[in-house]
């Protein structure tokens, strides 16, 4: 899996939503499984609850297994979502800059947490 982070923090109120959770722009390296397929994609942001990833091929799962580490981190995180948006087309907003997806993009929601990844994810949003 290959690993690449940039971190820039913002809240959701920023990119015109509704959710209060602050949110931090990361693009880092994830392994997606759904079921016995595992697609190996890229995040675009992250929460304490969720993250947004892009992978190569649509999902029609509503539970996924996320693998990935967080940016100064060498712990590799194993994490149960359930996806709650898809956006398989189109322009996503990145604050500062524009990106436009030429893969299907979901939000996940975290639901299998680890006391290691909350205490790390703290310090980053």
């Amino acid at each position: 899996m290959s690993q690449f982070h940039t971190v820039e923090h913002f809240s959701d109120i920023e990119l015109g939503g509704t959710r209060s959770a602050q949110r931090a722009q990361m693009q880092t390296s994830v392994l997606v499984r759904v079921g016995d397929v595992v697609y190996e994609g890229y995040t675009t942001d992250i929460s304490k609850s969720g993250l947004f990833v892009v992978l190569p091929e649509v999902v029609d799962q509503e539970f996924v297994w996320l693998q990935f580490a967080l940016p100064g981190s060498d712990r590799v995180h194993r994490l149960g979502g359930r996806v709650r948006r898809h956006q398989l087309e189109g322009m996503r907003e990145i604050p500062g800059e524009g990106m436009t997806l030429t893969q299907p993009g979901y939000g996940i929601e975290f639901t299998e947490v680890s006391p290691q990844f909350a205490a790390e994810i703290s310090w980053l949003v």
